[in-house]
């Protein structure tokens, strides 16, 4: 609550104003790449699917098993390293 607050006074809005699955559609056509853990305490555990869900394409989505917030990469370091690079040689090399 304390750091909620303190953001919400230095951007001057609410963070309830804030709706990223409202933008993320305008990222189009760059690539996104959405990660959430199946464990995640913090978002709740459709916000990742929503996002992608509402995103344009290219867009990946991957849900982690086991996974809290800010957890997936210490959790399942090498799939996730796997995964990030995948997706961005898709993205800057057109490798698949």
């Amino acid at each position: 609550p304390l750091v909620r607050l303190f953001a919400e006074r230095e951007a001057e809005l609410s963070l309830k104003q804030v709706r990223p699955v409202d933008q993320v559609g305008r990222i189009s056509p760059r690539p996104v790449f959405f990660i959430q853990g199946t464990a995640d305490r913090a978002i709740p555990a459709d916000s990742a699917q929503r996002l992608y869900d509402a995103a344009g394409e290219p867009r990946t989505l991957w849900i982690a098993p086991g996974a809290g917030h800010m957890g997936v990469m210490s959790a399942l370091p090498d799939e996730y390293e796997q995964r990030v690079i995948a997706f961005f040689n898709a993205g800057l090399l057109d490798e698949e």
